[in-house]
């Protein structure tokens, strides 16, 4: 069953390093750092939510704000 996972990487771009996330579906953490075909280097891949990738839910959470 295919999830979403969050790859962290870091690219060089204009020789500065620039921290990034990018969201794949697949089947395991090593199936989607294989999904990833920049310049830069994977630093770390997890599960997440299905909302986090639309930037909903869980990713911005607001506590007592509401």
């Amino acid at each position: 069953m295919r999830v979403w996972f969050e790859v962290r990487v870091r690219d060089y771009i204009n020789g500065r390093d620039i921290k990034k996330s990018k969201f794949y579906r697949a089947n395991s953490p090593s199936e989607a750092a294989k999904c990833y075909k920049g310049p830069g280097h994977i630093m770390s891949v997890t599960k997440v939510g299905k909302e986090r990738p639309f930037g909903i839910g869980e990713f911005f959470k607001l506590g007592d704000e509401l």
